[in-house]
């Protein structure tokens, strides 16, 4: 088992900085609406039990390793808030991204180092134990955001979800 932690940092590197549209007020309100915070404490115990913990150490508000890097296959694309946000939880503008910087994040941020690491914890999960478990680890708000797809006010206080592209329905049979 690999626990996932791709939302806690606040880390926004200078030169994605320089791209922001917001002043130091609206950018904290931004991290702090979108930082899944101490997810990174909350799941420690999977170290305490020999396990491995991968955590994102940039904000998804410079790239979010969780999101499709196609956006015709990414549902929050459609907010400016895909693999590469360019938009608020308000819908204003965050960023100003152009095609060569989605690019370059998506190669440098998405692809190569994170998802290459990833892929590589879990091939040696399988190479050692032929299956493994990718745990993803978030915290939610009490009141959905206004750019999330589900405004459902009942929110769960601990979600086991799954979904149809990512999880093998065996394993949802047997949960």
């Amino acid at each position: 088992m690999v626990a996932h932690v791709p939302h806690a940092s606040t880390f926004i590197p200078p030169t994605a900085h320089e791209l922001l549209r917001l002043d130091d007020s609206a950018l904290h309100r931004q991290l702090v609406r979108m930082t899944d915070w101490d997810t990174e404490d909350l799941f420690s115990w999977a170290l305490d039990l020999g396990r491995s913990i991968f955590v994102n150490r940039v904000s998804r508000l410079v790239m979010d390793p969780e999101r499709f890097a196609d956006d015709d296959e990414e549902p929050m694309s459609g907010r400016g808030q895909g693999v590469v946000y360019t938009k608020t939880t308000d819908g204003g503008p965050l960023a100003l991204i152009d095609a060569e910087e989605r690019e370059r994040r998506i190669r440098d941020l998405y692809e190569q180092p994170y998802h290459a690491a990833l892929t590589g914890i879990v091939t040696s999960m399988l190479d050692e134990f032929g299956a493994g478990l990718i745990l993803d680890c978030h915290s939610f708000a009490t009141v959905p955001l206004p750019s999330e797809l589900n405004q459902e006010p009942d929110r769960p206080d601990i979600c086991v979800g799954s979904d149809p592209f990512h999880t093998p329905p065996a394993l949802v049979a047997g949960l």
